[in-house]
């Protein structure tokens, strides 16, 4: 591994293939393993899902398995083309050395007739990413929605992010407006503890991901473009508004190249 003052060349993308929407987490080193990366992405009508990945530098990745290997975690028989498993999100919680990926399951996405049907959410969870049998059946969500995002606060709460459209739309409407809900969750219960926060900011709004920075939550649009499967779509793929009543600031950048965007670079 390069040190902090040389320079390191690689070849975008660092995993090819279709490997859309990744999610990263990180396990912290330890006196028997180096600090360790674990990256999951979107698998859609496709099984088993949730493929997942490991690296040491975010350069080198090697795929170790999938989450959802069985029907009991995904039932996948009546999914159409292009829904399915959409942009899970992985977390690693030292506390507990377990993982977690949160995930939802599209049955029917029409977007060309306006014909969606929003998926109750769901999480799995292993002590061991490194054998795919040891992933949990699912435990659902109530409220529906996609981009699923479970975010552990310092205090102890627990936050859950979804992507969905908004109440207040004209049944009419033919606009893609998408929007981030953000709620406190019981994540024993599964029951919201307060009413949701929408954060609309421009629309469509979606993929959201709860950081921590400077002792603030954050919310920002976290797909870490590995390739270039959704680059141009996203956009600037940030935004930036108030969490637990503080201004959140911009916490990354995209570095750009021939094609379009393809990396995080994270200032922390």
């Amino acid at each position: 591994m390069a040190t902090d003052n040389s320079t390191v060349t690689f070849r975008n993308p660092v995993i090819r293939g279709f490997n859309p929407d990744p999610t990263v987490c990180v396990v912290p080193a330890s006196d028997t393993a180096p600090t360790t990366f674990f990256l999951s992405t979107s698998t859609f009508e496709l099984f088993p899902g949730c493929a997942i990945y490991t690296s040491t530098n975010l350069i080198d990745w090697k795929l170790i398995g999938h989450a959802l290997t069985r029907r009991s975690q995904i039932e996948m028989r009546t999914v159409e083309p292009g829904a399915g498993s959409w942009a899970s999100t992985l977390r690693y919680r030292p506390q507990e050395k377990r993982w977690y990926l949160a995930n939802g399951l599209f049955q029917r996405y029409r977007p060309t007739v306006d014909e969606r049907i929003f998926p109750r959410g769901f999480y799995v969870w292993t002590d061991n990413i490194w054998d795919d049998k040891a992933w949990s059946d699912p435990v659902y969500f109530d409220n529906p929605g996609f981009d699923q995002d479970l975010f552990w606060d310092d205090d102890g709460k627990v936050y859950l992010s979804t992507t969905m459209r908004l109440a207040w739309r004209s049944p009419d409407s033919k606009l893609k407006d998408f929007s981030i809900h953000v709620s406190e969750i019981d994540i024993k219960a599964l029951t919201l503890s307060n009413a949701e926060t929408i954060i609309t900011s421009s629309l469509p709004r979606e993929a959201p991901k709860l950081v921590i920075k400077n002792g603030s939550s954050e919310v920002a649009k976290d797909h870490m473009v590995l390739g270039r499967a959704k680059a141009n779509r996203f956009g600037t793929m940030g935004l930036r508004k108030k969490f637990r009543g503080q201004a959140m600031p911009m916490f990354s950048r995209m570095v750009t190249g021939s094609g379009g965007p393809y990396f995080w670079e994270f200032d922390q």
